[in-house]
């Protein structure tokens, strides 16, 4: 029996096809009559905002609940007891 010749792999097909519709975009996205008119301080100040606004947006929470975790897993006390284990022993009748 002969070997059948089938379709080429789908991957071997579409790469150089996204990859020429990649260069297209780029070409004709450079020839854009938009020119920035925004100085680049105000663009710069933005981003520098938008960044540190970011890192308080999610260090803030990442500091509260690690100090929090940290807090929890201390003992209680001088008497060596687990947090966990000195409230399960107040809630047992």
């Amino acid at each position: 029996m002969p070997d059948s010749v089938g379709p080429a792999e789908p991957s071997i097909q579409v790469v150089p096809g996204v990859r020429a519709h990649r260069a297209g975009l780029v070409v004709r996205a450079a020839g854009q009559p938009d020119a920035v008119t925004a100085p680049a301080t105000l663009v710069w100040d933005f981003r520098v905002l938008s960044a540190a606004s970011m890192g308080l947006l999610w260090g803030g929470p990442a500091v509260g609940f690690g100090l929090l975790d940290v807090r929890a897993s201390r003992p209680m006390g001088g008497g060596g007891h687990d947090r966990r284990a000195s409230r399960a022993r107040l809630l047992t009748p």
